[in-house]
């Protein structure tokens, strides 16, 4: 498990005062397996990092599919974006995917850190940042690579993702069936 502290520093390192200024209105809750954080039918105003655990973003397409495309693990963040800028329930499920330990802020208390500390903007500006490249890369890589290339990426990055999280939801977040995720592993 990871401490709220070292979440922070992953991202951006701030100074003691900073942090006190988010460890006031943090609180820790555990969330069992399965849990919908953010659901389309229900407006949440809820920031969380992930101390413990993993999670998955997933869409339902017209035919009833589930498709996720983000998959979490320990120092990531949950946020619904849609929620944050327009105060309106998702348009995406986040589910958890194991039993968890998540930090807790309530989004109107993190928008009002943002505009009371330069410093904790600038760890606002930098977690965006980080998301926009990664849902680009994530972009790109759909584009550009083979899904085996993709797969062997995944699993380099985040090697423990395949203990972790099912299957049918990797190949899902590759793009591909469950079927041909097992042929590339047979493969590999």
């Amino acid at each position: 498990m990871y401490s709220l502290r070292e979440i922070i520093r992953h991202y951006y390192p701030i100074s003691e005062q900073a942090f006190q200024k988010i460890v006031a209105l943090v609180k820790m809750v555990e969330m069992p397996k399965k849990t919908i954080v953010f659901d389309p039918k229900q407006y949440e105003p809820k920031f969380y990092f992930i101390a413990k655990g993993s999670a998955r973003v997933y869409v339902v397409d017209d035919d009833g599919n589930e498709v996720s495309y983000i998959l979490f693990l320990e120092k990531d963040y949950l946020l619904s974006f849609d929620g944050y800028l327009h105060q309106k329930p998702s348009y995406e499920y986040i589910e958890l995917l194991e039993d968890s330990i998540l930090y807790e802020l309530n989004t109107e208390d993190l928008k009002h850190l943002y505009e009371s500390n330069l410093e904790l903007a600038n760890f606002g500006r930098v977690l965006a940042d980080k998301f926009a490249y990664y849902t680009e890369s994530r972009f790109i890589d759909r584009l550009s690579l083979s899904a085996t290339a993709r797969y062997l990426k995944l699993i380099e990055t985040y090697p423990e993702i395949v203990q972790r999280i099912p299957l049918k939801y990797i190949a899902s977040y590759l793009g591909i069936t469950q079927v041909s995720l097992s042929r590339i592993r047979a493969k590999i």
